[in-house]
């Protein structure tokens, strides 16, 4: 059985949610059987929402990230994330809770 969750977070102009989102995440996965990872999707941020991405990437072996280009939107990013995943179970969720 495959215990993995990947979490799938679109973020735009989201640099001071992000730490918040991975932190919460870490602690409602902590007590269970299931191993994580996050694919955070920067879409096109002005702000440092790629920075804050980075730091917690080279920080957690389970943070990888998408940049694109510019704003796609919501629902693309969300696309993009979802076609990177490979899990057994993705769960979708905003940068922003």
């Amino acid at each position: 059985m495959n215990n993995l969750v990947e979490i799938v977070i679109p973020a735009h102009n989201e640099e001071y949610n992000i730490p918040v989102i991975y932190s919460a995440i870490s602690a409602a996965l902590a007590d269970t059987n299931y191993s994580f990872k996050v694919l955070f999707v920067d879409d096109g941020s002005t702000d440092g929402t790629l920075d804050a991405i980075q730091d917690l990437s080279n920080h957690h072996d389970n943070v990888f990230y998408i940049s694109l280009s510019r704003n796609f939107g919501h629902q693309n990013a969300l696309k993009a994330g979802l076609d990177a995943s490979s899990a057994g179970i993705v769960v979708m969720t905003d940068a922003d809770m």
